[in-house]
């Protein structure tokens, strides 16, 4: 991300993040490799692209330490050490890590919330500053790299291309899906859930979280942990409905991340074939 510029506010000093110089140069490194608007990325080693909303940028070990570090010297600290700093502002709650076997999701904490439309009265200079404009929580504030932010239109045809791209996505993958899907949920001697007795919302909600893990889109940790609530519940009454207690624990395990479980898989669009059972499967081999 070479265009644009951002603003850093005179509040920035009184941060713990300004105290420590390699924090403070790894996080304004954070604030200009983020997107200020989706768009489509080209990960080596995958056959097609991915999706990276505004506010967010990928990166691994080794692509961060080369853009902490543009030069080689023995004095440069370690690729480790450096991502030990990324997740210390992590910690902060200044930004969100997500990482798969492929590569991570860097996501700025409150992007859309502090990276809106140029405020009243604002001057488009990279010196500029606006109290009008300033939310006290995030101490240093981008604006847009450029051009405006998308229009409902374009936002809308975005948002068709990315479902239409998941559900090829998870087409590929039906397989895959089907087998974590009756792995964790429905499958083995003692199932987490009785595929007879799911509701139709409950399994599509399940073939969704699977669809997700299988792409990379969702931590398995996060599903592993909903579903150990279910299995060591200590409540004073029996879970009632399995599936929307799954539901509610892991939207809850999501928002510590700071993510949405309903818009990660408002886009999954499951496939007709992903629904039916295989031929020659027993009920309890689907994730139906």
């Amino acid at each position: 991300m070479e265009e644009g510029w951002i603003k850093l506010h005179r509040r920035l000093k009184d941060s713990e993040v300004f105290a420590d110089p390699e924090l403070l140069k790894l996080w304004i490194l954070c604030l200009m490799e983020a997107n200020h608007k989706g768009r489509w990325v080209a990960v080596s080693g995958l056959g097609r692209p991915v999706f990276i909303e505004r506010g967010q940028f990928i990166t691994g070990r080794y692509a961060l330490h080369g853009m902490y570090y543009r030069k080689k010297k023995k004095t440069n600290a370690c690729p480790s050490t450096v991502w030990r700093w990324l997740e210390t502002l992590r910690d902060m709650k200044n930004l969100n890590i997500e990482t798969n076997s492929r590569f991570s999701t860097v996501t700025i904490t409150n992007y859309s919330t502090y990276q809106n439309e140029v405020c009243q009265n604002e001057q488009p200079n990279a010196q500029a500053m606006n109290s009008r404009c300033t939310a006290g929580e995030q101490p240093v504030r981008t604006t847009k790299n450029g051009k405006n932010a998308r229009t409902a239109r374009s936002t809308d045809r975005t948002d068709h291309l990315h479902s239409s791209f998941k559900e090829t996505r998870v087409r590929e993958r039906v397989e895959d899906v089907r087998e974590f899907c009756n792995r964790k949920f429905t499958g083995g001697r003692n199932p987490v859930f009785d595929r007879g007795r799911l509701s139709d919302r409950d399994r599509d909600f399940l073939l969704k979280v699977g669809a997700s893990v299988v792409l990379g889109d969702m931590p398995e940790g996060w599903v592993e942990s909903a579903l150990e609530a279910i299995r060591h519940h200590a409540g004073p009454e029996p879970i009632g409905n399995r599936g929307a207690f799954f539901t509610t624990t892991l939207s809850d395990i999501a928002s510590k991340s700071g993510k949405r479980i309903g818009r990660m898989l408002s886009r999954v669009e499951i496939p007709d074939e992903l629904r039916k059972p295989r031929s020659g499967d027993t009920p309890d081999s689907t994730a139906r």
